[in-house]
């Protein structure tokens, strides 16, 4: 089948790319992990019923879970997503929580139990004959609850009931065809107060990273290669000028949401552009702008607000003036820049892992 390749001047309103919480790979374009979802799909296939998808936030973790269909089988799998930042869980256990899950799992149960509803006791006793019914027709259930976190927030402020975690692990033991995959931007250590790990200890952790550059090409120039239509397949993006897309690659160091914000605004400017037919470097250089004011809460979020050691953000700060520092000497500030993805090391020094971020310090800082 011939390519269809997209010309930006052939429709004003024309724009596939979007940053956005989560990319749906029919509307937008859309990248493929081939890496984490064929690990979670192997940690099914061996009976792994406890997972947790891990990985820095705006770095694509729900747009995997939106689109495990790629891989697995909607006539054997069903998967169930829910969101711990939605009212419809947060709120309540016993009102929300509970009773809006279990109609997720309406379509499985036959008889539902003759106890007082809505308890972790009820709940539980559904998800067994939830369970019962999926082997007698093999079939199964992926329950993916996404900032998972919210769970833990609600049990520190007394709103959810610590037994919850009680009753999901003895799911994950029991239930062999129920697969709960949390996902969020903290690993089960690192949550406080509640102790994750003394319940999940069998958890298998899958973590995303951000693009590798063949990812990012992708992405930028066949931004449906994975969608269900063979005409969506084909579709190709030829407006990127030589170098522009290494650029992009090289500002965002492949972090999903910072690539796809800067192809969005850099289509927009092209398109009121009429002088230039290409994403050149000058269209980039004001993409770039365009992006560190746009998405300024973003950036607070991943380079200020997530510092909790004391001194981790004056040292942050220290590169306003310097592009490369001396490794700090406070070992818990070095293991948190690390984790977060914000530094890397250059000849025994360190730089800021993404420039994007190193010029949004330097412009409000």
């Amino acid at each position: 089948m011939e390519s269809i390749k997209i010309d930006v001047f052939a429709t004003k309103t024309l724009q596939v790319f979007q940053a956005s919480e989560s990319i749906k790979r029919n509307k937008y374009a859309f990248m493929r992990r081939d890496t984490v979802i064929n690990e979670i799909v192997n940690n099914i296939n061996l009976g792994c019923n406890g997972m947790l998808l891990y990985g820095r936030r705006r770095i694509g973790k729900t747009t995997v879970l939106y689109n495990l269909d790629i891989f697995l089988s909607t006539d054997t799998y069903n998967i169930i997503y829910i969101s711990m930042q939605n009212a419809r869980y947060n709120t309540s256990l016993e009102n929300n929580f509970i009773p809006n899950l279990i109609t997720k799992l309406e379509i499985f149960v036959s008889d539902f139990p003759n106890k007082t509803k809505n308890t972790l006791e009820y709940f539980y006793d559904v998800l067994s004959l939830c369970n019962k019914n999926l082997i007698y027709n093999n079939k199964y259930i992926i329950i993916c609850i996404d900032e998972y976190e919210g769970i833990n927030e609600n049990m520190i402020n007394g709103t959810f009931n610590v037994n919850l975690l009680t009753t999901i692990r003895e799911s994950i033991k029991n239930h062999s065809n129920i697969f709960w995959l949390f996902s969020g931007s903290n690993r089960l250590s690192e949550l406080k107060t509640i102790q994750w790990t003394s319940y999940f200890i069998s958890f298998k952790t899958v973590e995303i990273l951000p693009f590798t550059f063949i990812e990012t090409k992708y992405l930028l120039t066949q931004p449906f290669k994975y969608a269900d239509s063979e005409n969506l397949k084909n579709t190709k993006i030829n407006v990127w000028d030589k170098g522009s897309i290494e650029k992009i690659y090289e500002e965002t160091n492949g972090w999903p949401y910072f690539v796809q914000a800067i192809a969005h605004a850099a289509i927009e400017i092209l398109k009121s552009d009429q002088a230039r037919s290409k994403v050149d470097l000058y269209i980039l250089e004001n993409a770039f702008r365009k992006v560190i004011q746009s998405s300024y809460n973003s950036f607070e979020r991943l380079l200020k607000n997530e510092c909790e050691i004391k001194g981790e953000w004056e040292y942050i700060l220290e590169f306003t003036n310097s592009d490369l520092q001396l490794k700090p000497s406070n070992p818990l500030i070095r293991e948190s820049l690390k984790r977060r993805l914000i530094i890397k090391e250059v000849d025994n020094m360190w730089k800021i892992n993404m420039p994007l971020m190193e010029r949004w310090l330097k412009m409000y800082y």
